[in-house]
């Protein structure tokens, strides 16, 4: 069972969506805070966006293609979906 890690954020990231401040996030995989380049995912908006340098960006396009490929972020979305129905 992997346990989930979370951390409270340095800094003011947001939403690259709705912008939301973010002071905490939480690590699935349970391998400390978040790096650049790891996934955010916006309970507010459900929107995603990559961290880096501290704050939150929009996907690129070619991270968005992967985001859209991976069936374990895709369950995020539509669990999302599901409660806010």
């Amino acid at each position: 069972m992997t346990l989930m890690d979370s951390h409270k954020l340095s800094g003011e990231p947001s939403c690259s969506r709705c912008g939301m401040k973010l002071d905490g996030a939480t690590n699935v995989s349970g391998q400390g805070a978040p790096d650049d380049g790891d996934y955010s995912f916006c309970i507010y908006c459900g929107n995603w966006s990559i961290f880096e340098g501290g704050m939150l960006r929009p996907p690129t396009s070619g991270e968005a293609m992967a985001i859209a490929a991976d069936p374990k972020l895709l369950s995020v979305e539509y669990a999302w979906r599901a409660l806010r129905s």
